[in-house]
């Protein structure tokens, strides 16, 4: 549901001239098309759901663009794994990057099984070094609760967290809050830190604005408190390296200056809910943020006390850690804080953007529009393609384009597959489209209608006929080539929702070009007589595409058709005049509207004043609210972790008096979006009878997004669906009484959908 006209553009980036070569493009194996198509995903979780890309200085896309050729140019595993991990380095992140071969059960070590707990001048140490005996939970909890029963007989204790080899599925933290055991290693009241990660509602669009309401925002999980019991306290250092992950009582303890935090080498918080783990091409593992730490102070930071080099004798850090603690834990910071940004910012374009992007934009694009849909666009499920397919079979067009033709056919038609009515492409250079040229128009304007090409409109009365034009006159051909091949031509890069809509869409623009270009074409007239005519396109000419359609129906807004019987045309009505309307039908049996168009917004004003009831069911809204990638272990695609945010939509109440006679709606392919959206509202007030044929199958508030090239992709940013559930996307309102417009009628000047609307409201049937 949009309340602004829709700019129906299929294809508009800009091929004046042929554009100079960079290089000669490469051509992707299968291999390097999977390596690359699972950067591009990572690219996607990262930038979306990564924290620090929303308040730091960090340029994403240019640092990814920049990686695309060497990822390209990998030929092994380590060969991609060098290329990956500089890219990632730019996060200045320890906690996404690329993370060594995970150990299993039987690579580990057994000759000192862990956790162990041993004492020794009046230190407590416990020991982990191998992290596959955390996997019994049982074992391992029974062995750290006997921590808190001998801190009477010791004077410190540290936590030597040093692992031989990294382990997926540790999880320290897990045991020590399962067991109770943090409780057991302090006094008083303390506070565990809380963390934040990104919440999407919805997409915010990237260009103009949305009656969607989209937003993104950080979202923080409720704080904690531990209650200690210990009643002997002691200083505790906990010694760490990068295969184990810090637990978070770590922290607790630091910032309430009871314990220090010693780190080998970068602090590992991988394995904790600011992080998940999953695998790309080459078996590689990744380690990916998706949270962030607040800490009590407001800090967001997790910095260690002291950071050692790594010895190979472990003895040497032990004996720095022991004399760190004795030498005594500082006094925790006092006063907060601020945090860094807590709503994101919205994107801009790209600024130093080619109607030819480098290879690494291009590359970059391909990623952008697959991250998008697939992270954001609710209606995925109802395309008749795996949307993964899709993008592993046109990134190698991305890659191969040799010119800005090549690359606008690439985004065209890989975005056609979102099947959606509302998935406008739109450019800032001159508009061109591959074979039928510019948006300039000719004298007249047609449809398809029984499988023809039918003249339904002359836009400029008396220039059509001098040219020997006529409504119901069939176009065979244009500049020799067949009418209805050359839309089947056009089908691969035009999304639509459904096949009349995208029929509809591509025949808005089939006869325009140049401006004052002259288009052979065949036409067949009334007298089923073939001839050749020439028409010429003018600037003057051109109107919007939804008002050469109806040109002809310029009269009243609104009237009466007969004592019994109104009329309005909801293209044109105004809000300001529905009591008026309303007014002039009072004593009406009933009345149409026509809806092949678009409204002005007048549904919510003119919906409530057909029903007698007060409170009613208007719309069903659901809408995407991701926050974390939609992803498995194993990098296939999850649905769970997606959460689905739906509401019911009401009509407004109004006081004013109530029409109590029957309504019916006119629709056909171009009913869409706002007027669908009108259409329902109307059908909850009254049960208004639907005439006409299949809709547009296109609602749901319009989002938008940059990708390089100076283009910018549209889609619909919700779903809706009647308050019953049922969908509407992609299938459209429901006609109760089927009608389409036949060649006879319109060469015979009827309008057979409304004439069936007036046989309705006089007899009912």
């Amino acid at each position: 549901m949009s309340i602004i006209k829709l700019p129906i553009l299929l294809l508009t980036f800009g091929l004046l001239l042929p554009d100079l070569l960079q290089s000669q493009p490469p051509t992707l194996t299968p291999q390097q098309t999977k390596r690359l198509a699972d950067v591009g995903k990572l690219w996607g979780y990262i930038k979306y759901f990564h924290p620090y890309l929303q308040y730091k200085s960090i340029n994403w896309d240019s640092a990814f663009a920049a990686t695309v050729p060497n990822i390209i140019e990998a030929t092994d595993k380590a060969s991609y794994v060098k290329a990956l991990q500089p890219w990632l380095d730019v996060l200045h992140d320890p906690i996404t990057a690329v993370v060594p071969g995970m150990a299993t059960g039987a690579q580990f070590s057994k000759e000192n099984p862990s956790p162990t707990l041993a004492t020794k001048d009046s230190i407590l140490f416990v020991t982990i070094r191998n992290l596959k005996d955390l996997d019994n939970w049982q074992l391992a909890i029974s062995t750290l609760q006997k921590i808190p029963r001998q801190l009477s007989d010791v004077r410190y204790l540290i936590f030597d967290l040093r692992p031989t080899q990294p382990y997926a599925w540790a999880d320290l933290g897990g045991l020590l809050d399962y067991g109770n055991i943090e409780a057991g290693l302090c006094s008083g009241t303390l506070y565990k830190p809380s963390t934040r990660s990104i919440v999407h509602d919805g997409f915010v669009p990237e260009r103009g604005g949305s009656s969607g309401g989209y937003s993104s925002f950080f979202k923080f999980n409720q704080i904690s408190t531990i209650n200690g019991t210990q009643k002997n306290p002691v200083p505790i250092a906990f010694l760490v390296n990068e295969n184990m992950p810090l637990p978070a009582i770590a922290l607790t303890l630091q910032d309430a200056g009871k314990a220090l935090i010693v780190s080998e080498g970068a602090l590992n918080l991988g394995n904790s809910n600011l992080a998940m783990r999953y695998s790309i091409a080459d078996s590689v593992i990744i380690s990916l943020r998706t949270g962030e730490v607040v800490r009590k102070n407001g800090k967001t930071a997790i910095t260690p006390n002291a950071v050692l080099e790594k010895q190979s004798d472990l003895q040497v850090n032990l004996d720095k850690t022991v004399a760190l603690l004795k030498a005594g834990i500082p006094a925790p910071t006092e006063g907060r804080e601020s945090l860094p940004l807590e709503s994101l910012p919205k994107m801009a374009g790209y600024p130093n953007d080619k109607r030819y992007p480098s290879l690494g934009n291009r590359v970059l694009a391909a990623a952008k529009i697959y991250t998008v849909i697939n992270t954001f666009f609710v209606n995925k499920k109802l395309m008749d393609e795996s949307w993964d397919k899709v993008y592993e079979q046109y990134l190698p067009r991305f890659v191969a384009a040799r010119d800005s033709m090549e690359y606008a056919q690439a985004v065209a038609e890989m975005y056609a597959h979102i099947q959606d009515g509302h998935g406008f492409i739109s450019s800032q250079v001159s508009a061109t489209r591959k074979f039928v040229g510019q948006g300039v128009s000719p004298s007249v304007y047609g449809r398809v209608i029984e499988n023809k090409f039918v003249i339904t409109a002359l836009v400029v009365d008396s220039v059509a006929k001098k040219e020997g034009l006529a409504v119901g006159d069939v176009i065979l051909s244009i500049n020799g080539k067949d009418i209805l091949k050359l839309i089947d031509e056009q089908r691969p890069y035009q999304a639509a929702s459904n096949y009349v809509t995208q029929t509809s869409y591509i025949t808005n623009f089939l006869l325009c070009g140049d401006d004052g270009s002259t288009a052979a074409l065949k036409i067949m007239d009334k007298d089923n007589k073939v001839k050749e005519v020439a028409v010429t396109r003018k600037r003057t000419y051109n109107k919007p595409f939804w008002e050469k359609k109806r040109v002809e129906n310029a009269g009243p807004i609104f009237k009466l058709l007969s004592p019994e019987i109104g009329y309005v045309d909801m293209e044109r009505l105004e809000s300001n005049m529905i009591d008026s309307m309303l007014t002039t039908f009072k004593n009406t049996k009933g009345f149409i509207m026509d809806m092949r168009g678009y409204p002005k917004g007048t549904a919510w004003g003119l919906a409530p004043r057909l029903s007698t009831k007060n409170i009613l069911d208007g719309a069903l809204f659901t809408r995407l609210q991701p926050s974390v990638p939609d992803i498995s272990a194993d990098g296939n695609e999850v649905s769970a972790t997606t959460t689905t945010v739906s509401f019911m939509q009401k009509l407004p109440t109004t006081t004013d008096w109530r029409y109590t006679g029957k309504t019916v709606m006119l629709m056909n392919e171009t009913t869409q979006s706002q007027a669908e959206h009108s259409g329902l509202f109307f059908k909850a007030a009254n049960n208004t009878t639907f005439i006409g044929s299949q809709t547009a199958g296109a609602n749901g508030d319009v989002t938008n997004f940059n990708i390089p090239g100076f283009t910018n992709l549209s889609f619909s940013g919700q779903n809706v669906s009647y308050p019953n559930g049922q969908t509407m996307q992609r299938k459209g309102l429901v006609p109760d009484i089927v009608v389409k417009p036949t060649i006879k009628g319109i060469r015979a000047g009827k309008d057979e959908v409304l004439e069936r609307a007036v046989v309705f409201l006089k007899t009912g049937k």
